[in-house]
């Protein structure tokens, strides 16, 4: 019998096999219809979220500031831009399948 000081105890030997790689991570792409559909059955409940170049996008929370600013802006451009303009504030621009960005403040042509 062998006493335990008299053991050999080596580190069994582990065999490595290169990682499989599925092509690395994906990131999704989609259209302003898909993201509708994600909205309608509530996926962005709770959060502000905007399209852009097929990205969904979390906007951060709006502070005081922010508004304060927007709301500035926003009645200084209705006092230069009037008859045949709309002044839009926080309301989405459809610009193709892929765009649907809101932005602070827009003068569009024409009326809504």
């Amino acid at each position: 019998m062998q006493s335990v000081l008299e053991k050999n105890y080596s580190k069994p030997k582990v065999v490595t096999e290169p990682l499989k790689v599925n092509g690395g991570p994906k990131s999704f792409r989609w259209t302003v219809s898909e993201y509708y559909q994600m909205a309608d059955l509530g996926f962005f409940h709770g959060r502000r979220v905007q399209l852009i170049k097929e990205e969904i996008i979390e906007m951060a929370p709006m502070k005081s500031p922010h508004a304060t600013s927007i709301q500035l802006v926003n009645e200084s451009l209705r006092k230069i831009f009037l008859k045949g303009f709309e002044v839009c504030s926080q309301l989405p621009v459809s610009f193709s399948k892929i765009d649907e960005p809101e932005p602070n403040i827009d003068v569009v042509e024409g009326s809504i």
